[in-house]
């Protein structure tokens, strides 16, 4: 499986490589537009805001969070994120003949060479991190970083199953993926306070941004282990969720053909 993967891997990368302008241009135009986020997030938040320099790098640490975990997931399986339109455009179907479990098929059927720009622009924020903030804040900060990756797949999988139980199940599934990364990347738990906090813990970006920063602010065993233990299960939740929605799937077809 792990030979099939780094195969998959260097095939898309080599598809995407073939035209070395378009690789470059859109890595380059990708980082650029993340450059110019960030600058103009500085300026709308913090410029000239002494009141909101304290949450600086709360928000430095959630581009972090994202930007690898986006990039990375993007890069190496890339599919995930695409699972609502592969199951919208009947694409799974040859997938669910094979040995293979069909999500693993899935996730490395694509790859978004693009998405390197984010990877490379969330290890430069974290570098800059480890300056700004100190290594204890910016290690959690690292290892955080890896589990928002799960949490993203966790999501994208979740959201790209709900094509099999309803009619634009894409469009909602790209809805909630894009909506989540927006929320991820905005500091709105430094924002909303008292009850109005609790809708932070009800959302997907509860798994990326709220529980991942609660243990990097506090450096608490307790929410370390909430954080692994919650996203942990949400990924084993999202894949039961999918085989369900795949054995469902074949069923319909089953009757469908009878």
């Amino acid at each position: 499986m792990l030979s099939l993967f780094w195969k998959a891997i260097k095939h898309n990368w080599s598809a995407q490589a073939s035209n070395p302008v378009n690789l470059w241009s859109g890595l380059i135009t990708m980082i650029v537009n993340n450059v110019l986020f960030l600058y103009g997030m500085w300026l709308m938040l913090f410029a000239g805001k002494s009141q909101n320099q304290l949450i600086f790098p709360f928000y430095l640490t959630l581009t972090v969070l994202a930007y690898i975990g986006w990039g990375t997931l993007n890069f190496f399986v890339g599919g995930l994120k695409e699972l609502g339109d592969i199951i919208d455009d009947g694409k799974l179907e040859p997938m669910l003949g094979t040995p293979r479990h069909p999500l693993f098929l899935v996730a490395i059927s694509r790859s978004s060479v693009t998405a390197l720009g984010d990877f490379l622009q969330g290890l430069f924020t974290l570098g800059f991190l480890y300056w700004y903030t100190g290594y204890g804040w910016a290690l959690r900060a690292t290892f955080s970083s890896v589990i928002v990756i799960i949490a993203f797949a966790a999501i994208f999988i979740a959201a790209g199953t709900l094509a099999f139980f309803m009619n634009r199940g894409a469009s909602l599934s790209i809805f909630i993926i894009e909506s989540t990364l927006s929320f991820t990347m905005y500091p709105v738990t430094k924002i909303l306070e008292g009850n109005s906090r609790m809708i932070l813990y009800l959302i997907p970006a509860a798994l990326t941004a709220t529980l991942p920063m609660a243990w990097i602010e506090s450096a608490n065993w307790s929410d370390f282990l909430i954080m692994i233990s919650v996203t942990t299960l949400c990924f084993i939740l999202s894949i039961l969720f999918f085989n369900f929605g795949v054995k469902n799937y074949k069923a319909s077809n089953y009757i469908s053909a009878k």
